[in-house]
């Protein structure tokens, strides 16, 4: 039962990306869908079975990865609560994402394609969450990157998705070097690479730093956020897959597996990221890249939970989960309001003419995304930003970033559904589609769900806070509410140039880190490849 969910994702893949010719584009979808909800009834069961009946399970696939003189890492899989509960949320969030393309991506040449790389996509995020150690973690690993730099440029034609796909590949390759390299360090210290010999033994600094420097590029904290916004460059359904369930997410939950990165330097990484993404998101213009930003924002409220208490991990885990299904569909329906416009910048949307199931998908997800009382965001977030009271400038931080949240959110909203600005043209028109009927009401499920099912793994929150301190996050995004309506229109132009180039990142990487890699590999390539390597 366990390996069923793995196999169908695979089958999904293999079908559609060798068999496109026999199969047609009808043939691909029917398997596809059939095989995602095999997998997501399976994932379901395995859920059941581990969360609610608490049989972890392991599964020895064969003796041995491979062998290396005595090193034989084990090739298992494990599944306990985390894993289980991740599981079923990446394949919940790819089945909506898989319907949603069956519309959104209709007439295109290549849709067996990308159908199979968007199942490929999937498989190897389940192979990193299932994964019983780091080798095999990061095959996994490894293989979301690829998938997500096939997804990004998947227009190939366009130079912009090529610049973003390369550009989100060099940045991640960057972070992944940072990562085999702590796999070294804790081969070296502790002779194995499972789990269990990472979180007994106790490794140096330095590895915990590469290791948080590894998730940080995978889940777009600050300094490595530059890619993030750039990936929009795919298509809709791909960033609702990168931002909601797999790529971006890998990086946290390393994190919370691995579950020794506690300490004030990692919170604050996640509270700076959480601010950046915040003020970001604030002064951009481009409908998706708000979404993105946004995501950039949330994933810092976690990893600075992460590192502000030993129970971190949990609420970090719990507001990933939550977040997954507010933010696929967010994005989705980005997409269907973008594609009936034909434009993306938010100036030119209008009130007129809105769909009635795009608008309450969105105000769906943007109510869970400020922190809406009985919300699945309002609690998963407030979990966070309670057990952060107690480092107050931590607090502060976290606070004006959902500050931050609630207005941006709000302008958004405003510019979309209220102001008068639509540019009068129309270009397609999903609103009969049985399939966004289905993705939709199956994200809005999920999302009802959680709020019901609980919204943290941990049993030690704290009750026993003042009452204005548990009511501070409701406030806070009210006040932010009332910010973003009064302020759409009121934003100075400098602050708008600053925040809407990303602080500069960009230029100051292009600038002067590219250069600098560009004239050492110069260097190096003179002086061994051509040198010292070409006479031995």
């Amino acid at each position: 039962m366990f390996l069923l969910c793995l196999f169908f994702i695979a089958a999904s893949a293999i079908l559609n990306g060798l068999f496109s010719n026999h199969l047609g584009v009808r043939g691909g979808i029917v398997i596809a869908i059939t095989c995602l909800c095999a997998s997501l009834f399976t994932a379901a069961v395995q859920w059941f079975e581990v969360c609610v009946c608490g049989c972890y399970v392991y599964l020895p696939l064969g003796a041995f990865f491979f062998r290396v003189q005595d090193f034989t890492p084990a090739l298992a899989l494990y599944y306990d609560s985390l894993a289980a509960s991740m599981t079923l949320t990446v394949v919940l969030v790819s089945f909506a994402v898989h319907l949603y393309q069956c519309t959104y991506m209709a007439g295109d040449g290549s849709q067996n394609l990308f159908m199979s790389y968007l199942s490929a996509f999937t498989g190897f995020m389940l192979l990193l969450v299932a994964a019983n150690n780091l080798i095999l973690l990061f095959v996994g690993w490894e293989g979301i990157g690829v998938c997500s730099y096939l997804l990004i440029g998947y227009y190939a034609s366009r130079i912009s998705a090529t610049k973003s796909a390369n550009k989100s590949l060099i940045v991640n390759k960057i972070s992944d070097g940072f990562l085999l390299c702590s796999m070294l360090y804790i081969w070296h210290y502790t002779g194995s690479l499972q789990y269990s010999c990472v979180t007994l033994f106790c490794v140096p600094t330095v590895v915990s730093s590469l290791v948080l420097l590894g998730a940080m590029g995978k889940s777009s904290q600050l300094f490595f956020h530059v890619w993030l916004a750039d990936a929009m460059e795919g298509p809709t359904p791909v960033s609702a897959l990168i931002h909601a369930a797999t790529l971006v997410t890998a990086g946290v939950y390393l994190l919370c597996k691995l579950n020794m990165h506690c300490n004030e330097y990692v919170a604050a990484i996640g509270a700076l990221t959480a601010a950046a993404g915040g003020l970001f998101g604030f002064v951009a213009n481009d409908l998706k890249r708000v979404i993105a930003f946004s995501t950039c924002s949330q994933l810092g409220y976690m990893v600075a939970c992460i590192g502000s208490c030993s129970d971190g991990m949990d609420y970090a885990l719990a507001h990933l989960i939550s977040h997954a299904g507010f933010k696929a569909t967010l994005f989705l329906a980005a997409g269907l309001l973008i594609s009936k416009e034909n434009n993306n910048s938010l100036n030119k949307f209008g009130a007129r003419d809105a769909s009635k199931t795009i608008t309450l998908a969105t105000l769906v997800g943007c109510l869970n995304l400020v922190g809406f009382p009985e919300l699945a965001g309002f609690y998963s977030k407030e979990s966070i930003l309670n057990n952060a009271f107690f480092c107050k400038t931590l607090h502060i931080v976290l606070l004006f970033a959902t500050f931050l949240t609630a207005t941006y959110t709000t302008k958004l909203i405003v510019q979309l559904y209220f102001l008068n600005y639509n540019n009068g043209r129309f270009y397609k028109n999903f609103k009969n589609s049985n399939f966004v009927y289905a993705c939709f009401t199956l994200l809005l499920l999920e999302m009802e769900s959680r709020i019901y099912t609980g919204s943290s793994f941990g049993q030690n929150f704290s009750t026993n806070l003042p009452a204005y301190v548990k009511n501070l996050p409701a406030g806070i995004a009210f006040a932010g509410v009332i910010s973003g309506t009064i302020g759409v229109q009121i934003m100075h132009y400098t602050l708008i140039r600053f925040f809407g180039n990303k602080a500069g990142f960009d230029l100051i990487y292009a600038r002067h880190g590219t250069n600098a890699i560009l004239y050492h590999s110069y260097i190096t390539y003179t002086l061994i490849d051509r040198g010292f390597l070409k006479i031995y």
